[in-house]
């Protein structure tokens, strides 16, 4: 199912952009929510970032995200681990 959402005028997203982000995934054989794991999208990158190009531009275009686009894995952080990593890497 698809709903409506209010989406501000976006730059199409780029071949460059999708090889780029799918180069930046962490090395894992592990499938995620949607049964494909990193490294398949990664042996397989140089045929996917085509249509996987597409379907994001026309969700963009059409102002519509898929349900399964919407699907996250929230972990919380305790306070202090979140202060400890904060100070890590950023400096104040």
């Amino acid at each position: 199912m698809l709903y409506r959402v209010s989406l501000n005028k976006f730059n199409p997203i780029t071949h460059n952009e999708i090889l780029k982000a799918i180069s930046n995934l962490k090395n894992e054989s592990s499938p995620s929510l949607d049964k494909i794991s990193s490294d398949l999208l990664k042996k397989h990158s140089s045929t996917l970032f085509k249509p996987l190009s597409y379907i994001f531009n026309l969700c963009l275009l059409q102002n519509k995200v898929l349900d399964v686009f919407k699907i996250a894995i929230i972990t919380p952080i305790h306070r202090k681990v979140l202060s400890q990593l904060l100070k890590t890497f950023f400096r104040y």
